[in-house]
């Protein structure tokens, strides 16, 4: 029953502490190409990026225990993240950033298979992330 009560209590926990925010990237819509292994070809990418200048990069919400990024428009685009000290990944609509560095400088970058029409104010889904 202890242990019951332990798991229930972190699963709170865990749910109060996730915060959501919405971004907004900012620019038009790239040429076509092909990255390997990730995304493959694509028809076109919409980059989002944050710098130190702006306010600092990413930083994490040390409260959450997981920082994600969810394409919320579509579900034929692949999201990779970039960071300043080589953290990176890419998936299918939503990535996972396990523990992110520190960073000058976080980018996420779309890529779309069939280039959508409104690209600068295309909305990505970020939590746990405090940007």
């Amino acid at each position: 029953m202890k242990t019951i009560i332990l798991s229930l209590i972190l699963l709170a926990a865990v749910s109060v502490s996730a915060q959501t925010n919405v971004i907004y990237p900012i620019g038009s819509v790239g040429s076509p190409g092909v990255k390997n292994p990730c995304p493959g070809t694509y028809a076109g990418y919409v980059d989002y990026q944050k710098t130190a200048a702006q306010g600092w990069g990413w930083k994490p919400n040390t409260n959450a225990p997981a920082y994600t990024i969810r394409d919320t428009n579509r579900t034929d685009t692949k999201i990779v993240y970039l960071g300043k000290f080589s953290d990176n990944g890419c998936g299918q609509t939503t990535v996972s950033v396990p523990k992110p560095a520190p960073s000058q400088a976080y980018r996420f970058t779309v890529y779309f298979t069939v280039v959508p029409t409104n690209a600068t104010t295309y909305p990505l889904t970020l939590t746990g992330f405090n940007p």
